[in-house]
């Protein structure tokens, strides 16, 4: 096993150390965040807040089970939002038409 872990962005060539981070972690890194669209980063923030929040409020007695249960929504839609991420980063597959105009080309 590495003890780097690299950016979800593919052409970025930027890690991060294993060590910092629990098994299987995706990261971004600070330059690719910043290129992602700004509604995506700050869907990103304002989950991630409500996340701390909610466990805060998990840890009451009187309130866990209704913490637990938008801890589990909140952390779905975390998820939904790091797909969006690994969207925008994904290579696009190269269109039909060129294969052949390259190929036609020579190169």
């Amino acid at each position: 096993m590495s003890d780097r872990i690299p950016c979800i962005n593919q052409r970025c060539r930027r890690t991060a150390p294993a060590s910092k981070y629990e098994p299987d972690t995706e990261i971004v890194c600070g330059k690719c965040w910043r290129t992602l669209p700004l509604l995506i980063r700050q869907t990103d923030r304002s989950l991630n807040k409500r996340l701390r929040s909610m466990k805060r409020l998990a840890i009451k007695p009187d309130r866990a089970d209704q913490a637990q249960r938008l801890i589990a929504v909140i952390e779905e839609d975390l998820h939904r939002n790091w797909e969006k991420m690994r969207d925008y980063f994904r290579v696009p597959d190269m269109p039909e038409g060129l294969d052949a105009f390259l190929a036609e080309v020579g190169l």
